[in-house]
């Protein structure tokens, strides 16, 4: 979906877990944590890690934490291999 010049992507709530399962699936580890900053907005961090490479994401929802670490990784994986 194309909004005002910028891709939006939009996923469903538990789509992310299809992120995170084909990335596991892929020979990724996978962390996720939620925590709360002192305005008390929601943040999640999500990494992933193989092969001694770690990518790092910091997102409003594990959806879009997913949908970035898997573009990173898939553009890592097409440029160094």
């Amino acid at each position: 979906m194309v909004s005002g010049g910028k891709l939006n992507y939009s996923l469903a709530m538990d789509d992310w877990k299809l992120i995170a399962t084909k990335l596991n699936d892929d020979g990724f580890g996978l962390n996720l944590l939620r925590t709360v900053r002192e305005n008390g907005r929601e943040v999640w961090c999500a990494d992933v890690n193989r092969e001694g490479k770690r990518w790092i994401v910091h997102a409003e929802d594990p959806a879009s934490a997913f949908l970035e670490l898997e573009r990173q990784t898939r553009l890592d994986d097409f440029v160094f291999r």
